[in-house]
């Protein structure tokens, strides 16, 4: 397996808007994943973003760049047995783009996900790919949430 080239510009190409659900359900706080009283998205990572932020719209096209790449990533990381490049190609595009947006979590799982590609061990992969599903899940619900808040 080779080596993916270093990752694009996550912004380039998207569109302004993507729709993020105008009908989700409210929630207190974006806290999943480490267990109760955990946030799934780093609350300093999305302050630094916020801090940033000249116009008030950087954090929310950085959240929509996201969720596209998760969707993009979804289908590839549900069939990895059935094309292990593109499984490392698309670990490797989240680990970068969680950890930027303090999804930590999905960070550390893409990291020994790699890992364990390159070490061949295709139960770990399996096992840690359907952990990784799991807790996109949980990070996608955040950052909806997070998206409506800003509106």
């Amino acid at each position: 397996m080779s080596l993916p080239p270093s990752d694009p510009d996550p912004l380039a190409g998207l569109p302004a808007a993507l729709p993020v659900g105008p009908d989700l359900p409210a929630a207190p706080s974006a806290e999943v994943a480490g267990g109760p009283g955990v946030p799934c998205l780093d609350p300093s990572a999305l302050a630094q973003l916020e801090r940033i932020d000249s116009d008030g719209e950087l954090l929310a096209r950085v959240l929509r760049s996201y969720l596209s790449t998760l969707h993009k990533a979804r289908p590839v990381l549900r069939a990895w047995a059935a094309d292990l490049d593109g499984h490392f190609r698309a670990v490797h595009t989240l680990k970068s783009s969680s950890a930027s947006i303090g999804a930590l979590a999905v960070s550390g799982l893409c990291l020994r996900i790699e890992q364990a590609l390159r070490d061949g061990q295709d139960a770990e992969v399996g096992r840690l790919t359907s952990d990784l599903l799991h807790e996109l899940t949980q990070v996608e619900l955040a950052v909806r949430v997070r998206l409506n808040q800003s509106r």
